[in-house]
């Protein structure tokens, strides 16, 4: 079932592998097997914007050093040995420098080193990824001598004891994290295809030969039918022919995923020489499917859903006699959610200048996929609150919510409020996160100061009083915008010392017009009555309670 690649240093094998950047903690990892010690040889190499990375091998004695190049400086770690090595390398961006710490069969492996003054992400389009040798000019050189198996990048630091499991067995090919994994299990060919979440296009191989000498041994025995056959043989029957044994072996197909996630499509049909298989071969909740074929079958795979465009388009599996995994099928059908994070039924602004930095609003929107295949977040980076995620897979179940928020009343409201769920499975979606600020009751006019230099509210005994009551909402202001925002309809409740009555009455249109009569005044010092106006203003999103108190002198004429 495993298999891994020969390379023969004086033919000058190699293999590249396409493009593909490094997060800002990575872990590398790959299976060697020197043939000995001959000059520098090259494991693996990278070059992006005038620097150059190699894992090497320099003669030591009978056998070699493994090294590490970067940014024109060479690294010593230790001696690989005899026989199948397991190397990792953790790599660390996320500072101004970048460490590197090796481990050898799941132990530590040399000193932590650092490297300054490196720039980039591993990522040059003009320059693939080479496994056994590195390129020179138009041209390649420092070739190795030996097998390689299992090559494999994940978006993190790992662990210890993750990286010691990986050496004590086989890994597992839907783990989180592995964005690109060449297992090299092909066996025939020229192609070497990635397994990893990170969309490639397939590796090629120049050269090098398929090795059943894997990292990972593994037999699959055959089973026949019948078992057993009893032959008797006599003087007058001295042989018997047509003793057929029937080969009912089978041999599994496997693969999967979304493109660029950790997540799998479920429910996809595999068509084997564009037919339906019987029963129908589907992808399960993990995304796997499995095929069992008679040994040397040949067949076209391809996977259809609904209107979903997978690359590749087809798999042809060629003369099959041992197991085949990561048959990798790429759903490329993506979907986008956008949306705003703004305030009350206005949608006016709750970020303040600069958003993200300084003394701006520093507000986080999330999605996750509810089986955590998938997460991803986006710091607003405009005060119209305004986001967007692009390239989701067209998972049926998402959750959507803002995370964080300078201000500690909104953070809280949100909270409050929970994410939504949402289904992207057939289209786009668009949502919106309201915050609804306390409403803040206004008396437009009716009660106006006695004078400029007084403001105290002088009425008359018996006079007729038109009051026009608002109620708004304040938010984040900005040029051209006073960030508030009248609320249309309320129910309020007055109490009205100047004429000594209690009304329960509605707002709507924005406005509430009152009329009264004003009352005898207050014969008690400091003679003053209160105008008081409350309201209970509710939503789906919030329930406030807000008030408006006035006071003033009541005097007869």
């Amino acid at each position: 079932m495993y298999r891994a690649l020969r390379f023969i240093r004086d033919q000058m094998d190699y293999d590249t592998l396409p493009n593909f950047s490094l997060t800002p903690k990575a872990t590398l990892e790959m299976w060697v097997n020197s043939a000995g010690p001959d000059g520098e040889q090259t494991l693996v190499s990278k070059k992006w914007n005038g620097n150059d990375f190699r894992i090497l091998l320099s003669p030591n004695g009978t056998t070699s050093n493994v090294k590490v190049y970067l940014n024109g400086v060479q690294q010593t770690l230790g001696t690989l040995g005899m026989g199948y090595q397991h190397l990792a390398f953790t790599i660390d961006s996320s500072a101004d420098n970048r460490v590197i710490t090796a481990y050898k069969n799941g132990v530590p492996f040399g000193s932590p080193i650092m490297f300054s003054g490196v720039s980039g992400n591993f990522s040059d389009v003009s320059q693939p990824w080479m496994l056994g040798a590195r390129p020179s000019g138009g041209s390649t050189t420092d070739h190795f001598g030996g097998l390689i198996d299992e090559i494999a990048v994940y978006d993190t630091t790992l662990s210890v004891a993750k990286i010691l499991s990986h050496f004590q067995a086989p890994r597992d090919m839907q783990e989180m994290g592995l964005r690109v994994y060449f297992p090299l299990d092909e066996g025939s060919g020229s192609r070497l295809n990635n397994s990893g979440s990170v969309f490639l296009s397939a590796g090629k191989n120049f050269g090098a030969d398929w090795s059943a000498f894997a990292a990972r041994q593994m037999t699959e025995p055959h089973v026949f039918t019948p078992s057993t056959r009893q032959v008797t043989l006599n003087p007058s029957v001295t042989s018997v022919d047509q003793v057929d044994f029937v080969d009912r072996s089978t041999v599994a197909v496997s693969g999967f995923r979304y493109k660029n996630t950790d997540c799998f499509a479920p429910n996809v049909e595999i068509l084997v020489n564009g037919t339906s298989f019987s029963p129908k071969i589907l992808t399960d909740s993990t995304g796997k499917f499995t095929i069992d074929f008679d040994p040397g079958a040949t067949a076209t795979l391809t996977p259809v859903f609904e209107d979903h465009l997978f690359v590749p388009a087809f798999w042809d599996v060629t003369n099959v006699s041992s197991p085949i995994a990561g048959v990798l099928f790429n759903d490329i059908t993506t979907r986008k959610v956008s949306g705003k994070v703004a305030g009350g039924l206005c949608k006016k602004s709750i970020i303040k200048d600069p958003p993200g930095s300084g003394q701006g609003t520093y507000c986080v929107v999330k999605i996750r996929s509810v089986d955590g295949c998938l997460e991803r977040q986006i710091l607003i980076d405009n005060i119209e609150g305004d986001f967007e995620f692009l390239e989701l897979p067209p998972l049926k179940e998402f959750t959507v919510a803002v995370v964080e928020h300078s201000d500690p009343l909104i953070k809280t409201a949100f909270q409050v409020l929970g994410g939504s769920t949402i289904n992207l499975t057939k289209k786009d979606t668009m949502l919106e996160f309201i915050y609804f600020a306390p409403p803040d009751v206004q008396i437009t006019s009716g009660l106006d100061p006695y004078s400029p230099t007084c403001d105290q509210i002088v009425l008359d005994q018996g006079e007729y009083k038109t009051v026009t009551i608002q109620m708004v909402e304040q938010y984040v202001a900005h040029p051209g915008d006073t960030g508030t925002c009248p609320v249309d309809s309320a129910s309020f409740r007055i109490i009205n010392g100047f004429s000594d009555e209690v009304l329960d009455t509605t707002m709507s249109n924005g406005l509430l017009t009152y009329k009264f009569k004003v009352g005898k005044p207050n014969p008690s010092p400091p003679f003053l009555k209160t105008f008081q106006g409350h309201r209970h203003h509710s939503n789906h999103r919030c329930r406030c309670f807000a008030e408006h108190r006035s006071t003033g002198y009541l005097q007869t004429r």
